[in-house]
């Protein structure tokens, strides 16, 4: 194998020294990075104690107003498409 020049040592010792910044930076993240975490557990765990029963109360004037809604629009969109599906003919010949 060919020797190294002075200036592939030196770069490789310098690839050396950032991989040991990047770990270096890396580790002080994670530890920075778990406080974080520890503390968003506890805000967690925190919200999860307070938290209010679900209401279930249902507003059966409103559900049934909804439903007559969706009913009546279901109709009109179905009565259109029979009307175009028997009168094809008639307007076929216009197009």
């Amino acid at each position: 194998m060919p020797q190294k020049s002075k200036k592939q040592k030196q770069m490789a010792a310098l690839r050396r020294e950032v991989e040991l910044l990047r770990a270096q930076v890396k580790t002080t993240n994670n530890m920075a990075h778990e406080e974080v975490f520890q503390t968003k557990r506890e805000v967690a765990a925190e919200l999860v104690t307070n938290a209010k029963e679900p209401s279930f109360d249902l507003d059966f004037k409103y559900l049934s107003k909804d439903i007559r809604k969706t009913a009546i629009l279901t109709g009109m969109c179905l009565l259109i498409i029979f009307t175009l599906y028997f009168t094809e003919s008639r307007w076929m010949n216009l197009l």
